[in-house]
């Protein structure tokens, strides 16, 4: 007769820094089609990805550092981005890939690749820069945020993916409540 045994495995102690969920949900590359729903959050949600699951407390403190770092930053570029210039580069950068995007059914030709790479030469690297950082600063906080809101939006979902083990999360899955919640 064989015997069984099943592993059991320790409770993760943190995340690691690129297993963060905010990866999860960015596309590297096509059409941003519009945010992601929380039901899809609740789903991706694990002790491998999420502090929420393993150390709610160090979650919300990252999440409180990422928002007041972030936003601080968003709101100064936006005062500081010259709009007509981030217009300008993105619309000449946007005309010069027609021909160069395969689904477009157009042949792409050397002058289109010359105007791509003209149309590239000829942008502001700071300004690419700034966007870059902007559109980060951005997305990591609206990230971090709508998973706080999803969590708040199902609680008993949440509940039960808990993985701290210092029986704070006993309460929360007796009753799974925003009282509960905000306690834990």
């Amino acid at each position: 007769m064989a015997y069984v045994t099943k592993k059991i495995q320790s409770p993760v102690r943190s995340v690691q820094y690129f297993n963060y969920f905010p990866r999860f949900f960015l596309r590297p590359y096509g059409k941003v089609e519009g945010p992601v729903l929380m039901e899809n959050r609740q789903k991706k949600m694990s002790p491998i990805n999420s502090e929420y699951l393993v150390r709610p407390k160090i979650a919300v403190s990252e999440t409180a550092e990422i928002v007041e770092t972030n936003v601080r930053k968003s709101i100064d570029m936006i005062e500081t981005l010259n709009m007509v210039m981030v217009k300008s580069t993105l619309r000449s950068t946007e005309e010069s890939c027609y021909a160069l995007n395969n689904k477009n059914n157009v042949e792409c030709t050397e002058k289109n690749v010359k105007m791509f790479f003209t149309a590239i030469a000829r942008a502001d690297v700071m300004l690419l820069d700034d966007l870059e950082q902007f559109g980060m600063a951005l997305y990591i906080t609206a990230s971090h945020l709508r998973m706080v809101r999803a969590i708040m939006e199902d609680i008993p979902s949440y509940a039960t993916k808990l993985t701290v083990c210092d029986g704070t999360e006993k309460q929360l899955l007796k009753a799974p409540n925003m009282k509960n919640l905000k306690v834990f």
